[in-house]
């Protein structure tokens, strides 16, 4: 609790001192950047660069799986993937500590967020993902988490019933749409070449320099379905949707194998990230940031949506004999389902 009191609590001169620690020359400017999973700040230096200092949530990740994060970044840099890889400090190591609380550095990179992609940048896209991927296959993952429904889908539902987030009207709807989308995981996952991969591979974690697409944030990275890394760039399920996917599957078939059974799993890997986003909320929720961010978090509108959200996908994507006779019956005359919270900040 002290080490978390730290960490909400974070300020200037604790930041502007861990840069000093670290080697750098700040100006003082100083700017909080928007994250919720860990603190964030863009700091100048005197040479005229931008600095970006990561501190991390304490307990969620230790040293070890902090700085195999940091070596994935490094392996993909040497291959001549673009990716954003934090600063070798003084130490011999990419990871600081100040006040208790570990952090790493980042010299900011060109570019900005996509505000769309253009099929040449989905191309490219593609391309770069199979690159990552050919680079995660090659070397097992030591310890960070296994994309699986234990990690994603069972063990965070069970952390929502036992903290009594899901209001009572809801618990038992909720666990059953939950534990059908888990065997779901569980079938889809069968066979499947699992290798590290991003984790969070979504437009919000490229940057877009004119020129080329350079990745950020591996806070997420992991032991996973490659399919995790496709879906989360082109996630509509509309016409135009399915084009984009195809756009940036061709872009990765140019350089690695992608099999079109492959995308069986992406129903059960969206239910999957809908149980894992909020059991995250749950598990902030003594974070200050997080009742200002999620203000509606625990009220029976949000869980109704999130029953009904969860239900629906699985009506559309799974076989009626797969589904609970409960989620058939609701859902038989429902449109196909529209969800636009696929994504959020776990930086």
């Amino acid at each position: 609790m002290e080490q978390s009191e730290t960490f909400y609590k974070l300020g200037p001169e604790a930041v502007l001192s861990a840069a000093e620690k670290a080697g750098f020359r700040p100006t003082g400017q100083f700017l909080q950047l928007n994250s919720l999973e860990n603190r964030v700040y863009s700091l100048g230096l005197e040479e005229g660069e931008q600095l970006v200092l990561k501190f991390y949530r304490p307990g969620r990740w230790s040293p070890a799986q902090i700085l195999e994060e940091h070596a994935f970044t490094f392996e993909l840099a040497e291959a001549g993937l673009p990716v954003c890889a934090p600063e070798i400090l003084p130490s011999g190591q990419s990871l600081g500590q100040e006040e208790g609380i570990y952090f790493a550095a980042w010299k900011k990179s060109p570019g900005r967020i996509p505000d769309e992609f253009t099929p040449r940048m989905l191309f490219e896209a593609g391309r770069s993902i199979a690159l990552l991927h050919d680079i995660g296959s090659k070397k097992q993952s030591g310890s960070r988490l296994r994309l699986d429904s234990a990690t994603f889908i069972r063990g965070p539902l069970q952390g929502l019933l036992d903290s009594g987030a899901i209001p009572r009207q809801f618990s038992e709807r909720y666990q059953r749409a939950a534990l059908t989308a888990a065997t779901a995981l569980d079938t889809a996952l069968e066979g499947a070449p699992c290798h590290r991969i991003h984790g969070d591979c979504h437009w919000g974690n490229l940057l877009y320099d004119g020129k080329g697409l350079r990745f950020l944030d591996f806070d997420d990275f992991l032991y996973g379905h490659p399919a995790q890394d496709i879906w989360m760039i082109a996630p509509a399920v509309d016409q135009e949707g399915a084009e984009q996917r195809e756009v940036l599957l061709s872009g990765y078939r140019s350089l690695r194998p992608f099999e079109p059974a492959w995308l069986a799993a992406l129903p059960s890997l969206k239910a999957a990230r809908y149980v894992h986003y909020a059991a995250w909320i749950s598990k902030r929720w003594e974070d200050p940031s997080f009742k200002n961010a999620f203000p509606a978090f625990g009220a029976e509108e949000y869980w109704d949506r999130e029953t009904q959200d969860l239900e629906g996908l699985l009506f559309e994507s799974l076989p009626r004999a797969a589904l609970p006779p409960e989620i058939s019956q609701e859902y038989e005359d429902v449109s196909k389902l529209s969800n636009k919270d696929y994504f959020f900040d776990m930086d």
